[in-house]
């Protein structure tokens, strides 16, 4: 009760809105729409997976050349390898490196599975990293890297670790922010990984509203929202 009370608050404060992490967000509204609007080719990068849910949505919208899903959890392999993006599935954990990753199942919810390099458990997976990711893919003039990272709480340190040459080559991104205590000053710490060309928004139901990354509201530096969405205005 306390849990669900508190984000009421947040959501009445926009700091947070529930309706972006449970997928109900208003078609209509969608920031994805904006995208539409550009009449790009994509290249979907849809890390964490899941069964492809991500995707499916922003096939709604956009023009999607390829969709490589990032999944550690092979139970959904089958499902996303049926998905008609030209789809490729990597079963490994995204990491900052390829060693191998302690896999943990969350019986109820497999949205929340995740791995960890020092949490152990029965089960372990390969990791890889992020620029291996991109070394695979073979990028048109005319494509552009959509990049989501849903990996329970690990969004940030990935983020960190792609090289210049692929950053400069990602037009969007839709990350998951979660209440962990490395996501306090978040607009700060974007700040130090992502030049001065990408814009923050913060997903809502009825689109998104854009973060100030000069001079961000205190509420803006907190972690309580869902979704970021990031847009590279060089190539939008």
């Amino acid at each position: 009760m306390l849990k669900k009370l508190f984000t009421l608050i947040a959501w009445i404060l926009g700091l947070n809105d529930p309706y972006i992490a449970g997928e109900k967000s208003l078609g209509k509204y969608s920031y994805l729409r904006r995208l539409a609007k550009s009449n790009l080719t994509w290249i979907i990068i849809d890390a964490g997976a899941h069964t492809g849910s991500f995707t499916d949505r922003a096939s709604k919208h956009l023009i999607i050349r390829k969709a490589v899903f990032i999944e550690p959890n092979k139970e959904h392999r089958q499902a996303l390898l049926e998905k008609n993006y030209n789809s490729v599935v990597i079963s490994k954990a995204l990491s900052t490196n390829n060693q191998k990753q302690f896999l943990h199942i969350n019986p109820k919810n497999s949205g929340q599975n995740y791995t960890s390099s020092t949490v152990r458990s029965k089960e372990s997976v390969n990791g890889v990293t992020i620029n291996q990711i991109f070394q695979t893919i073979k990028l048109k003039n005319n494509e552009h890297y959509f990049l989501k990272l849903d990996i329970e709480g690990n969004e940030l340190e990935i983020l960190r670790m792609v090289s210049t040459k692929y950053l400069d080559r990602i037009t969007a991104m839709s990350i998951e922010i979660h209440y962990e205590r490395n996501t306090i000053n978040i607009i700060d710490q974007i700040n130090k990984i992502l030049p001065c060309n990408f814009e923050i928004y913060r997903e809502t139901r009825y689109g998104m509203t854009k973060l100030s990354r000069s001079k961000p509201h205190w509420t803006d530096q907190l972690n309580l929202f869902q979704n970021l969405i990031i847009l590279n205005t060089n190539s939008i």
